[in-house]
């Protein structure tokens, strides 16, 4: 009972008093004020830890008639030290002050964000500025943008100065695309035929929530119980989180509910690598489908993925849209346990990479041959994902045998390689050739309510909310 009480004292003493309330504003008034003195009171409403630069001198003048946020204060600030010469660094738990001439000495990446970092600070915005149904307006994701780059915790990768300012002008055009993307807009924001999709978009974390990251919908792990080779059945829980959840717009879509794929690669090739994220987002979702019987079908389920130009006049290649047949929660389930059971079993000693999947579905090839050619050929080799996997020199391993090669085929990618195939059926450009219709005819057998097959069997006493 003590230690209880004095666990509840403790969490009670460790929330910070400036947390207190999100809404607080401050105002932000100031007559020839020097630089230190501003960033005295820039870090008291901020919370930052500041290290200024003995070389930081020089008086501004702030006005604003209208209260702000600390966020806000905190850009303000930036802003300001910007037009006299000045930029943050952070280093650490600390932000530097120094002169812009130096702040390309003292950063890590003085040019860019890595891709990953990018694409996951630009879906913050994004996520953040959508409240509403229809997708936001550019005024409102510049606002967001600014405040999320504030406060990010990569932030510090961002370049200075001038090179923030192209930056910037960058992210908000791939912002601007994705959002026409996903509103079904043309260049100019002309109007389309191209499906759009309806906000506000929601994530929805199964089992553990990260604390650091953006809020989601939170649900119960799904447990399954999985077949592992050589081990026999274990129970396991899976966790994560997916991408954002949307639907898709107009009447006769009104029970299409899925994922809302926003990749910051402006490379089309990409689709069928970003679709594998939307996949394990649309069984999960089907798996733990709350208060439906487990024989009964949910929503019909589908993925989009929006992605910008290449280069700032090339149009934004239009969304990527994949629908899927309906789904059971008993179905699903034991599509995740197959690959769970696949991927607990350890490494495997053969090569069988998704790009060969998806270039053998294109060109009508053999599953073995398209693995072949992934193989032997440098250009598709060097591109090749498994490269960016854990196993070292992933192309020294053999192909499976054709029966392996077709069941892993069908359990792994067949739900995935249908959709494609029916996509291509309705005039989405995905390829050439029907090499989709070996896993297409497959579908069905996993599909089955009652789906045992492989390494994943269904755990009606698992629960998922």
């Amino acid at each position: 009972m003590k230690r209880t009480a004095a666990l509840v004292l403790l969490l009670a003493f460790a929330v910070p008093v400036r947390g207190a309330s999100e809404d607080a504003t401050i105002a932000l008034n100031f007559q020839d004020v020097e630089l230190p003195v501003l960033a005295k009171f820039v870090s008291d409403v901020t919370g930052r830890n500041f290290i200024v630069d003995d070389r930081v001198r020089g008086k501004v003048t702030i006005i604003s008639p209208t209260r702000i946020t600390p966020d806000e204060a905190y850009v303000v600030f930036q802003s300001v030290l910007q037009v006299k010469g000045f930029t943050t660094v952070p280093s650490g738990s600390f932000v530097k002050i120094v002169p812009v001439r130096d702040a390309r000495e003292t950063t890590d990446e003085p040019f860019d964000l890595p891709r990953t970092l990018e694409r996951a600070l630009l879906n913050e915005v994004l996520l953040g500025a959508w409240t509403d149904e229809r997708p936001p307006e550019t005024d409102h994701l510049a606002q967001h943008y600014d405040r999320a780059v504030a406060r990010y915790r990569a932030g510090h990768r961002l370049p200075a100065a001038l090179f923030r300012d192209n930056v910037r002008r960058r992210h908000l055009r791939v912002l601007q695309q994705w959002v026409a993307r996903a509103a079904g807009r043309g260049p100019e924001g002309s109007a389309t035929d191209a499906p759009s999709v309806l906000g506000p978009p929601r994530r929805v974390c199964f089992g553990r929530p990260d604390p650091h990251g953006p809020p989601t919908e939170n649900r119960d792990p799904i447990r399954l119980s999985v077949t592992v080779p050589g081990r026999g059945p274990i129970e396991v829980e899976l966790h994560g989180t997916t991408e954002p959840q949307v639907r898709l717009a107009g009447a006769e879509n009104q029970q299409a509910a899925g994922s809302l794929i926003l990749a910051s690669s402006p490379y089309g090739e990409n689709d069928d690598r970003d679709s594998l994220r939307g996949l394990v987002d649309v069984m999960a979702m089907a798996a733990s489908s709350k208060e439906r019987p487990v024989d009964a079908p949910v929503p019909v389920p589908f993925l989009m993925v929006c992605r910008p130009a290449r280069l700032s006049h090339e149009k934004s290649p239009p969304a990527h849209l994949l629908r899927f047949p309906e789904l059971t929660p008993a179905a699903a389930r034991g599509y995740l346990g197959t690959l769970a059971g696949a991927l607990l079993g350890g490494l495997h000693p053969y090569l069988f990479p998704s790009d060969a999947i998806f270039r053998g579905a294109d060109k009508g090839m053999p599953i073995l041959d398209a693995i072949e050619q992934t193989r032997l050929d440098n250009y598709y080799r060097d591109r090749s994902a498994s490269n960016q996997g854990p196993v070292p020199n992933p192309f020294e391993y053999p192909a499976p045998n054709q029966t392996d090669a077709v069941r892993f085929q069908s359990e792994r990618f067949g739900l995935l390689l249908a959709a494609r195939a029916a996509a291509k059926g309705h005039g989405q450009q995905t390829g050439d050739g029907d090499g989709d219709a070996e896993a297409a005819v497959s579908l069905a057998e996993i599909l089955r309510p009652d789906f045992t097959r492989g390494n994943g069997t269904s755990n009606p006493k698992g629960r998922a909310r």
